[in-house]
């Protein structure tokens, strides 16, 4: 630059001292956040025999980052599919879940059903039909 005449007269690659060259590949891998995860567990809330396993798939293919650690039988029979987040932490996650699944997240824990001691509780109901 030249200040007398107000001009940029040369222009040239700066290194700032990088001993490293760093790839596309590389510095994709490090712009890529990490996703933490997350346990879910999931109860059959109806009397069709299989829809923990279609949900386990449909959840599993949906969200790399979910962990289903518990599947079984809900103690009673719903109508609605209820996602809850027994954390208080997976609110976006238990979101996410909730449109896999065609279902609503729920504040707590329907009363008689056990907690799973998971961060995300599924309980499927007679309107899940993955």
């Amino acid at each position: 630059y030249r200040e007398s005449i107000d001009k940029i007269i040369q222009v040239a690659p700066i290194n700032l001292g990088s001993s490293t060259s760093t790839s596309a590949a590389n510095l994709s891998n490090q712009l890529t956040p990490t996703v933490a995860p997350v346990t879910v567990a999931i109860y059959n809330g109806t009397t069709t025999v299989g829809l923990a396993a279609k949900a386990d798939s449909t959840i599993t293919q949906g969200m790399s980052n979910a962990s289903i650690t518990q599947k079984g039988d809900a103690k009673g029979n719903y109508l609605k599919t209820q996602v809850i987040d027994l954390s208080g932490k997976q609110s976006v996650v238990a979101a996410k879940i909730a449109s896999l699944l065609g279902g609503s997240v729920s504040s707590s824990v329907p009363s008689g059903e056990v907690n799973s001691g998971s961060e995300i509780l599924v309980i499927l109901g007679a309107d899940f039909s993955k």
